[in-house]
């Protein structure tokens, strides 16, 4: 955790996105999905595209945020802009 927590303070996109992850699922901290959501952003808008599509998911069911299909939708289209499968085929579902 303290790894994940230096390099994301640093502004490592890679570092907030397991740091977001660590608070997701309670690795090494207290669960906070508002925190994970905090941290998965921060890396979803340095262009990384795993965070992008987790941004598009935490705004589809609210954890951590507020609830926004439009917020999702933004987000999954950048994921899949950079040929992320999976939020491509979420995208054609919805």
């Amino acid at each position: 955790f303290e790894h994940f927590e230096a390099s994301a303070k640093e502004g490592d996109e890679f570092g907030q996105y397991h740091l977001g992850s660590c608070f997701y699922s309670r690795y090494g901290v207290e669960q906070s999905y508002e925190n994970a959501f905090y941290w998965f952003l921060k890396s979803a808008e340095q262009g990384l595209c795993n965070a992008q599509e987790t941004v598009g998911s935490i705004y589809y069911s609210g954890d951590g945020c507020g609830k926004s299909n439009e917020n999702s939708i933004i987000w999954y289209k950048k994921a899949a802009k950079q040929g992320k499968i999976s939020s491509i085929n979420i995208l054609k579902s919805r």
